[in-house]
């Protein structure tokens, strides 16, 4: 099961694909973050960028 790692909360598969890294971390998510701060890179933790 995916889950977002700041807040903990369920995130899609394709959500993580689209937003996420490649190895499938995810730091942030529509439930802590805008969508304009993930569009902008925020939700991939920063070594990964």
């Amino acid at each position: 099961m995916n889950e977002c790692n700041c807040c903990g909360a369920h995130v899609t598969s394709r959500f993580v694909q689209v937003f996420g890294t490649n190895s499938g971390e995810i730091n942030g998510c529509p439930n802590c973050m805008s969508y304009r701060e993930l569009a902008s890179g925020n939700g991939v933790p920063s070594d990964s960028q």
